[in-house]
């Protein structure tokens, strides 16, 4: 479609300005509501060295010097009433290049076709001579620079009488700024009655105070201006007369509201994380960062709603009416999820409005719920993690009904990430937390955290002067269970016995309960009369069958006790008392022993430490190496030197029951010895040179002052690379012998040597141990990879761990082996999750030396050609 024919009137008026543009005179035509510039004749053009097209629609007052604009638009305003006989003005007009030209005006109203009222405006020059008066060209150039500046700049009178604090002067910018606030700048009016606010006017009030009393020599200033939530950054330099009297203050004004919000963001982001490091609650972080924003904007309210990872209900953080925070912390998470799948398809992030929420929600909620929140106006938007997944929803509220201010929701997305950062940062604390202080399997305490409250409850016994009773549960041939049945059979049934655990100390105000790692439990009692019935409460959890799989199965188990101050001082000696009274309990049949010297137990028959004796000089120790390799590329990396026994009249002899004789009849400082040396000088003949080679260390070996000695002794005489060795520390070493073994190990850790903790997350080093340990390697324990593969809730639950485990070693720059590796699916998944190494049947059994020499020769060939798969495992 064409557009529509002009009216007669438009055509008739563009006749008239048309003929009127065509007179000889320098001639404009204006309009008389506007000053708008709607005509000019060529004669202008040459007479101001400017086309039409820089004229035209231009107010004709800017046509003049700064000097003279206000008393021009005054002029021609007037002359629109006045007859033409006094519509005369003498006034300086600015050629092109800055050139000033003085002139005289001469004003004849006009009434164009249609009705426009008009003024035509006759510029004369003055005469040559006259021309010297005009304002050199410096200084108009100076006025240029004025009258354009983006900063605002005036001149106000601060002559005592009626023009106390009037304008003299301001730059188109002071206007622009005034007229963005609804306020007004007349020359007549004093600088208070420009439409400021009560508060604002305060602030203006205290400045002039502290100008007044700094004798108005000036200075650089910041003013907050409240009611229009502006920061201004303010330059006053006086104006004196002759007499050295001020009588006008030159005053430049430049905003910097943009900057102080981002200054104010970033000290309360600061802020926020000094409190989170600290360890203070969440809320602090939050409200500091959160705080404040009723100054940019009075009587919003700002808040985030998140899910309490402890109670998995919604948690309300920051400012709110409390009816809002009582109803959302009483609705369903999964409905602020559905939610906003439904506002943020795209997790986009982005704010939204809602300038009448009840309206909004009409229809979608109850009435009553709706009044209940109890706020009209909200801006949302809602907090993702790198994943996508929602963390929470951070929003402003009012409580009256009004719009929402234009620069609110930026102020929200500013502060979105650090928030976000925050509520991260909780989740995964809350996460280590879980990891570091109870088990994983059952949600008990875990080793350390028992250790941690043992030492505590001794504290409290040893000030108040009464008993206190340790007691140690295992259970009888649980092993069996797990060989016949599988580890997640064994793993369901100590979850089902932790649960029962917990209501019988629920039932007797046990003081703590904990699984010490396998099938041990630990129970703290406030004294000896509660044992009794507490061990017949034992009894009777284990008279009835557990369930597995539909089928009853009756478990047993043992316990021994141990008081405290009757036979033992400290933790130490508990611990070893209520577990020989555990085993004394275990050989006797009986279901549960008190301690007492006279029934303390041998370790292991005779036989065994006498065979062992002879069996260095026998050379029946011998080694055998598992095979580590990447997660991600399956290359070989190194193996892990595993100690093995075989006496002719004893037969094969397993680690488990020949360590603990070695530790308790002082041989394992020799036996660690030879392990070290005979490691180190096979690993010197690998193929590969540069594979690293793991070796177990005991506590009884770090508590050998001589330990980090026979290290350096064994690598000189073997020429082995400090870097290629690996030592494998036991949890119990660490906790043993903590700065001594700190010390030592970091001594060996500056040569090169690398250090790693076994079974990582099973007893009791956890995170204790990173933080106060040098460590340069995490083992994991096989129990958490068994079902790390498996579609299943469990196998989620243990990716979960892992991927939290990973997350924290690689913060602190700290390799992550994962061991028991015995499926496809174990290395696939260990992969998709990251972690670094594993070991295991998948790849290789324990090979002696000449066998593991020809898996490294052969590997590379066999990596090329298929995925490796697990062999064939030997009879029992």
């Amino acid at each position: 479609m064409g557009d529509a024919d002009p009216g007669p009137h438009a055509v008739a008026r563009d006749a008239v300005l048309d003929t009127l543009g065509a007179s000889p005179d320098a001639l404009a035509v204006i309009d008389a509501a506007t000053l708008a510039v709607l005509r000019v004749t060529p004669a202008l053009e040459g007479l101001l060295d400017q086309p039409a097209v820089t004229l035209l629609h231009r107010p004709f007052p800017a046509l003049g010097v700064p000097t003279e604009r206000e008393t021009l638009h005054a002029a021609l305003m007037a002359g629109r009433t006045q007859t033409p006989e006094h519509a005369n003005h003498a006034t300086v007009l600015l050629a092109r290049g800055g050139q000033a030209l003085s002139c005289d005006l001469h004003l004849v109203r006009l009434t164009l076709p249609g009705g426009q009222h008009a003024v035509g405006v006759t510029v004369r020059p003055t005469l040559d001579a006259a021309r010297p008066a005009a304002p050199p060209p410096r200084l108009t150039l100076l006025e240029t620079m004025v009258s354009t500046s983006p900063d605002a700049l005036m001149v106000l009178n601060t002559t005592p009488g009626p023009g106390y604090l009037t304008l003299e002067y301001g730059n188109p910018a002071i206007h622009t700024l005034l007229e963005r606030h609804h306020m007004n700048a007349r020359r007549d009016v004093a600088l208070t009655r420009w439409g400021f606010g009560p508060r604002d006017l305060s602030a203006i009030r205290r400045l002039r105070v502290r100008l007044a009393r700094q004798d108005h020599d000036g200075g650089l200033y910041t003013l907050f201006l409240p009611d229009v939530r502006e920061w201004l950054e303010l330059t006053a330099s006086p104006i004196r007369d002759t007499h050295g009297t001020c009588t006008h203050w030159a005053v430049d004004l430049r905003v910097v509201t943009d900057r102080h919000r981002i200054q104010d963001t970033q000290q309360r982001l600061a802020e926020a994380n000094q409190l989170a490091l600290r360890g203070q609650p969440l809320d602090a972080s939050v409200n500091a960062l959160l705080g404040g924003l009723d100054v940019w904007y009075p009587g919003w309210l700002a808040a985030v709603v998140c899910t309490d990872g402890g109670t998995g209900r919604l948690r309300v953080l920051g400012h709110t009416p409390y009816s809002l925070r009582v109803t959302l912390q009483n609705t369903d998470p999964d409905i602020l999820r559905d939610l906003w799948r439904r506002r943020d398809p795209d997790r986009s992030g982005r704010p939204l409005v809602f300038n009448d929420l009840p309206g909004q929600l009409r229809g979608r909620l109850d009435p009553a719920v709706i009044a209940q929140l109890a706020v009209h106006s909200t801006a949302e938007l809602a907090l993702y993690d790198q994943s996508g997944a929602l963390l929470g929803v951070l929003f402003a509220a009012h409580e009256t009904p009004q719009d929402v201010p234009a620069g609110l929701p930026d102020l929200l997305t500013l502060r979105a990430p650090a928030l976000a950062l925050l509520l991260q940062r909780d989740a995964q604390r809350r996460q280590v937390e879980q990891l570091a202080y109870t088990d994983p399997l059952t949600g008990l305490m875990n080793r350390w955290t028992f250790s941690a409250r043992l030492d505590h409850e001794l504290r409290r016994a040893a000030g108040a002067g009464h008993a206190l009773v340790l007691g140690l549960l295992d259970l009888d041939r649980f092993k069996q269970v797990n060989d016949g049945l599988g580890h997640a059979a064994g793993d369901a049934l100590l979850g089902t016995l932790a649960v029962r655990l917990g209501e019988l100390a629920q039932r007797h105000g046990l003081l703590a309960l904990a699984r010490m790692g396998g099938d041990e439990f630990a129970f703290l009692v406030g004294g000896p009369a509660q044992v009794p019935a507490i061990t017949q409460g034992l009894r009777e959890l284990f008279d009835q069958p557990f369930e597995l799989n539909g089928h009853p199965l009756l478990l047993q188990g043992s316990v021994g006790w141990s008081v405290y101050p009757d036979t033992a001082q400290d933790a130490s000696a508990l611990h070893q008392q209520a577990d020989a009274a555990m085993y004394s309990a275990k050989r006797g049949q009986a279901f549960a022993h008190v301690y007492s010297p006279s029934r303390q137990p041998g370790i292991q028959p005779l036989t065994l430490e006498t065979a062992m004796r002879q069996a260095l000089e026998r050379r029946e120790f011998w080694l055998v190496y598992q095979p580590q390799v990447s997660s991600s590329t399956n290359e070989l990396y190194g193996a892990e030197a595993l100690l093995r026994w075989t006496n002719p009249a004893l037969g094969r002899v397993v680690p488990e029951q020949f360590i603990p004789v070695a530790e308790l009849t002082g041989m394992m400082v020799e036996l660690g010895i030879w392990v070290l040396h005979t490691a180190c000088r096979e690993a010197m003949r690998w193929p590969t040179p540069h594979l690293t080679v793991s070796v177990n260390v005991t506590s009884t070996q770090l508590q050998d002052p001589q330990f980090a000695d026979h290290v350096r002794h064994v690598l000189q005489h073997t020429g082995l690379d400090p870097h290629r060795l690996v030592l494998e520390v036991t949890e119990t070493g660490l906790i043993d012998n903590p700065e001594s073994a700190r010390m030592m190990l970091q001594g060996l850790r500056d040569e090169g040597v690398k250090i790693s903790i076994d079974d990582f997350g099973t007893g009791y080093s956890t995170l204790h141990s990173l933080r106060t340990l040098p460590v340069d390697e995490l083992k994991i324990d096989r129990a958490f990879i068994q079902d790390i593969g498996e579609a299943s809730q469990r196998g989620w639950e243990s990716r979960a761990i892992m991927r939290a485990t990973l997350l924290l070693a690689h913060a602190l720059d700290i390799t992550v082996v994962a061991e028991g590796v015995e499926q496809q699916t174990q290395a696939d998944a260990l992969r998709t999750v990251g972690c670094d190494l594993h070991q295991g049947w998948l790849i290789a059994p324990g090979l002696d030396a000449a066998s593991f020499g020809r898996f490294v020769r052969d590997w590379p060939v066999r990596l090329a050609a298929r995925p490796p798969e697990a062999p064939d495992r030997p009879a029992p």
